[in-house]
């Protein structure tokens, strides 16, 4: 994408590019003649090619123009001109979450403000029904006045929309925040949000996920598998009611779950306090928004982690299968993240004939973006042509994984309809 930067678009001086991904670049500029300062938010001229991809980017725009709350990254201005779409919001200087996150825990009396803060934000998304979706540190701004403010409704649904995905890949979200549910591609409502508060809550207080692996395949499957680690076991100045409390957020059935952030609000502030004790991992108390970012300490590896970083069990009682690989035993879980049958996948965990047909159909659905989507996959050898479609030949299951990667990474928030468009073009051949 062109940088802007220097040029005027509308009524705005673009004066530095400061960030962006595979659909917008965002760019500090200057509305004139009013001098103010906002983030302008452009969407790719590529993609501006494309009516669907419009029709999404103004999506965003008319959802944060619904919402009017001080925890909620408002909207000043939308224009689709010639050859350009754009919105522009006010500029926050204070950083992310995640700034503040690098610096290790947080102290309880800063994790519960920022947690009330954003629950009231996400509380009032809902009541307009909105459901973010995508509930995350960097997703979070600090105000210059230190408040929590959401931000990036680029994968926000009304409530009554359909957010189901092909069983081609995971569902569209960041690897840790998702939900079981989201993580299966099955329908998402308000309670994804809450699990991702919850999730949020875990790591402001331990400064670790809940659920982590060797990639997202492997986040993946402990979300939706593995038990729930203790947060008290992990910082000891936590009460173990805390415990409980994240048992209920983080269930793996949304119907356990507190089944409104105002609901989960009223039982966080019922946590007692626990005072600080030997040996307890040191806490960050925040009073200002940070102006730089330190470096991320390195956690130190307890059971609950190495628990969690094992090997995960089977599903449904099924003994392990015998792989003699670990490409193997990764492979058989990819199929089984794919809904298929725990005794197909030990069986038969490369399926050359199903994966080379998935990568032709995908080669078909991208287009001209293929080569963009192959490389970023690594599978650079199939650019110009196709996979042997060959049973006696191996084609790893795995790159269907890779391949989900790469669309999230190129499409970004588009990348739901892409990979919808490969299941309904997989399942027609």
């Amino acid at each position: 994408m062109k940088d802007l930067t220097g040029t005027r678009v509308g009524s705005y001086e673009i004066v530095e590019r400061l960030g962006g991904g595979g659909m917008a670049v965002v760019y500090r500029a200057v509305q004139q003649p009013l001098g103010r300062e906002v983030a302008l938010k452009a969407l790719s001229p590529e993609l501006f090619q494309d009516d669907g991809f419009v029709k999404r980017f103004e999506a965003e725009a008319k959802t944060l123009a619904k919402l009017d709350h001080p925890n909620i990254l408002p909207i000043y201005d939308f224009e689709l001109t010639e050859g350009m779409a754009y919105l522009t919001m006010p500029l926050i200087r204070g950083g992310t979450l995640r700034d503040i996150l690098n610096r290790g825990p947080l102290d309880t009396l800063s994790a519960w403000r920022y947690l009330r803060e954003i629950g009231d934000g996400l509380q009032h998304a809902h009541d307009a029904g909105i459901v973010h979706r995508d509930l995350k540190p960097t997703n979070v701004l600090i105000h210059s006045d230190g408040r929590a403010m959401l931000a990036d409704f680029g994968l926000a649904r009304g409530a009554g929309q359909p957010t189901h995905l092909t069983t081609i890949g995971l569902a569209i979200g960041t690897p840790g925040y998702m939900a079981p549910e989201q993580v299966m591609g099955h329908e998402v409502d308000r309670r994804a949000d809450i699990y991702a508060m919850g999730v949020l809550t875990f790591e402001m207080l331990t400064g670790r996920l809940p659920f982590i692996g060797a990639n997202r395949m492997e986040v993946a499957y402990a979300t939706v598998n593995a038990p729930i680690p203790s947060a008290a076991k992990l910082n000891a100045v936590l009460p173990d009611e805390l415990d409980v409390l994240l048992a209920k957020v983080l269930a793996k059935d949304p119907a356990q779950r507190p089944q409104s952030v105002k609901e989960l609000l009223a039982l966080m502030a019922r946590l007692p306090q626990r005072r600080a004790v030997a040996g307890a991992p040191a806490a960050v108390g925040v009073t200002r928004p940070p102006l730089q970012q330190a470096p991320n300490p390195q956690p130190v590896e307890t059971a609950a982690m190495r628990l969690i970083s094992a090997p995960p069990p089977p599903l449904h009682g099924s003994p392990p299968p015998s792989t003699g690989s670990q490409s193997g035993s990764s492979a058989i879980r990819t199929l089984q993240m794919m809904g298929v049958k725990p005794a197909r996948a030990r069986g038969r965990f490369i399926l050359n004939s199903h994966v080379a047909n998935l990568i032709h159909v995908a080669r078909d659905v991208t287009g001209v973006r293929w080569p963009e989507i192959a490389y970023t996959a690594g599978l650079a050898q199939y650019v110009d042509q196709d996979p042997p479609n060959d049973e006696q030949l191996a084609t790893p299951v795995e790159y269907l994984g890779r391949l989900n990667e790469a669309f999230e990474t190129i499409y970004g928030p588009e990348a739901e309809d892409q990979l919808r468009a490969w299941g309904r073009r997989a399942t027609e051949r």
